[in-house]
């Protein structure tokens, strides 16, 4: 009976190990076997990357890993990732939710930009659809995605006949309220059919979920907006009373310098590694990224794999000190052509479907 129990015995589930990112592999400059031997690499690891996991791991720097400093920023959601410490070519700002961290020569445009904002209220009941809205508010080529608010457009007939506003406008106009580009992008337009997909997937170093796929495109000054979205925003700050500046936010955007680039913001041809990094493992808590890098050969290509590579929790680096931000967002991003809305005029994704309700009249 003994040996028929154990051979009827069910065997225990098998668990399968996340897999371990090599962040090298999102840049087409350093896949597989094509990495250069930059400042001291090796074929898997640069000098940068393993002076980050030596200080995480408190262990004596060598005199190689004593030579690669670097900057703490914080990038929400109780994450923090590291660049080189040199102010005169890396600079960042925050404003607690969305952070935007450049590259570049003295003088020059930024040849390499991080974008990233904070997962919304809804990544864990509608992913996908937060996944989107994110995409769509950093590229203004990405494909239509799905819409959380898409089958209720036909409740806007009365509310966009009062203001001669198409429906569809309204709606995308209230999408895009809920992040700091306002849906007018960060300057990049990517190519059809570009798309890798999600082909990187997996945990890096220290633990933190990445998700990555990359496309490719043009680079340049940020979308300006058209008539037909500015009636749109002014409509809803009329429609909807907790809106009321969101108009004239919308509408200073427009307005001659308001953005005035300190350096020229030139088109050329870039790609985009966009995803996230969510650091619990139902996936809620976490970040938005989107990484361009100007082609062809992205300068700080390792830099930027390394920083993917060094992204993990705040509370891991309790007693360290962090930089300090180059100044407040909406100045920094006004530096290299491109409108950030101040955070507290945000629409918070959560709330979109109580506040289209209130249009549907």
């Amino acid at each position: 009976m003994l040996t028929l129990s154990a051979c009827n015995k069910k065997p225990a589930a098998r668990l399968i190990a996340f897999p371990i990112i090599e962040t090298a592999n999102a840049f087409p400059e350093l896949r597989a076997g094509s990495r250069s031997n930059k400042g001291g690499a090796d074929g898997a690891h640069s000098s940068f990357e393993r002076a980050i996991s030596r200080a995480l791991e408190s262990e004596p720097e060598t005199e190689e890993a004593a030579t690669v400093t670097f900057q703490t920023i914080p990038l929400g959601a109780g994450l923090v990732g590291v660049v080189p410490l040199n102010f005169d070519e890396w600079r960042w700002a925050s404003d607690g939710n969305t952070t935007m961290i450049t590259h570049s020569a003295a003088g020059q445009s930024p040849d390499a930009l991080i974008y990233i904002e904070g997962f919304g209220p809804i990544i864990k009941a509608f992913p996908s659809v937060e996944m989107t809205r994110f995409q769509k508010n950093v590229d203004s080529g990405a494909p239509q995605g799905p819409n959380i608010l898409s089958t209720l457009a036909g409740g806007l007939s009365v509310a966009s006949e009062n203001f001669d506003v198409p429906a569809l406008a309204l709606l995308e106009s209230l999408e895009s309220a809920t992040s700091a580009t306002f849906g007018l992008g960060i300057g990049y337009h990517s190519n059809a059919r570009s798309f890798t997909g999600w082909r990187w997937l997996g945990k890096n170093a220290q633990g933190i979920t990445l998700r990555l796929g990359r496309n490719s495109g043009v680079w340049g000054p940020q979308k300006a907006p058209d008539a037909q979205s500015r009636q749109a925003f002014g409509a809803l700050s009329e429609l909807i009373p907790e809106l009321s500046q969101i108009g004239d936010q919308f509408a200073a955007f427009g307005q001659a310098g308001s953005a005035a680039p300190s350096v020229r913001v030139p088109r050329r041809l870039a790609y985009m590694v966009f995803g996230s990094a969510a650091s619990r493992v139902d996936g809620d808590q976490g970040v938005h990224l989107a990484i361009l890098c100007e082609q062809p050969g992205c300068p700080v290509a390792h830099e930027l794999a390394d920083f993917l590579a060094s992204i993990r929790r705040a509370d891991s680096d309790q007693g360290r000190l962090g930089a300090s931000p180059s100044s407040s967002l909406p100045a920094f991003a006004q530096g290299i052509g491109i409108n950030l809305a101040p955070a507290e005029s945000l629409v918070s994704p959560d709330k979109l479907e109580s506040l289209f309700n209130q249009l549907s009249f």
